[in-house]
């Protein structure tokens, strides 16, 4: 059969990096930083979320 939806989009791990790295350093606002890497805001927080989810769950401990 067919598959539909939406294309999967090509996620660049430079900017990925990149995004993290800004962020944890505190410096540059939100704005600036999607300004910086050429990315919106929504792409900045999936990057973000990228980060949280591939950091594995909590042990509890």
């Amino acid at each position: 059969g067919r598959t539909g939806g939406r294309p999967r989009i090509e996620i660049d791990k430079a900017k990925v990096l990149a995004a993290q790295k800004l962020q944890a350093d505190h410096t540059l606002s939100i704005d600036e930083i999607c300004e910086t890497l050429r990315i919106s805001r929504s792409t900045y927080y999936r990057y973000l979320s990228l980060k949280r989810s591939s950091s594995g769950p909590p042990n509890g401990n």
